[in-house]
């Protein structure tokens, strides 16, 4: 396993800039740039319109939040003429982010993993899995698995440390059988390389275990929380 770093170069911070473009969440300077930079740079389009589309199926099961009836009004009444101009630009920011909080920690977690993956000419299919606690509870972990290269990236929303213990990622195939990837950390991202991919592989799960993993090989303490994978 390792950490992962910042951007180390230009590509780097032209995927992270899409990305964050795409997700409305540049300040004004920083999107205007962006934008003219999609009318005169076909490539760095050409990636933002991929990270429109990554994105786009992580807020599709999302239900729309309406703001409190008066905002709108209130909101261009207090900034006089320029309020047109900024109520356009709040309201194609306010269509991705359809939740406040869950998707926008998820999507920040996908923006933080993808944004350290390395560019292929032809990239394998990418998995990616939004491990969330029972009871339909928070998302705690963001995933995105190559099963190509036999590695994960693990990337903490809401995990809660547990002092002591340390959380294991599970893999699941057809076979129900857990299969272990790894130690992960409670606040920070890590990558994590298991020898392969079980057969029907669709579910990752994170248990709660001894310091250092499970002794067994199979989770020993509680499993809290469970994410379906599917194809990014």
């Amino acid at each position: 396993m390792s950490d992962l770093g910042p951007p180390t170069g230009p590509e780097d911070s032209d995927e992270v800039l899409a990305a964050e473009y795409a997700l409305g969440v540049l300040d004004p300077p920083e999107r205007d740039v962006a934008e003219r930079r999609v009318l005169t740079d076909p490539t760095f389009a050409e990636r933002v319109d991929d990270w429109r589309a990554r994105l786009a199926a992580l807020l599709d099961g999302l239900a729309p939040v309406a703001a409190p009836e008066g905002v709108w009004p209130r909101i261009v009444e207090g900034l006089g003429a320029l309020g047109n101009v900024v109520e356009l630009r709040l309201r194609r920011s306010l269509v991705i982010w359809r939740s406040v909080s869950a998707a926008a920690a998820s999507a920040a977690a996908v923006l933080a993993i993808v944004a350290f993956m390395p560019r292929a000419e032809k990239p394998a299919p990418v998995m990616t899995s939004e491990i969330a606690a029972a009871n339909k509870g928070p998302v705690v972990y963001v995933a995105m698995m190559d099963p190509a290269r036999h590695r994960v990236i693990l990337q903490p929303v809401s995990m809660t440390s547990t002092p002591g213990r340390s959380p294991e990622l599970w893999l699941i195939g057809a076979d129900g059988k857990p299969v272990a990837i790894g130690v992960a950390e409670f606040g920070k991202p890590v990558e994590l390389k298991f020898n392969k991919t079980p057969t029907g592989a669709e579910l990752l799960a994170v248990s709660i275990e001894p310091v250092g993993g499970s002794p067994t090989g199979q989770p020993t303490g509680p499993v809290v929380a469970t994410g379906k994978l599917q194809l990014l």
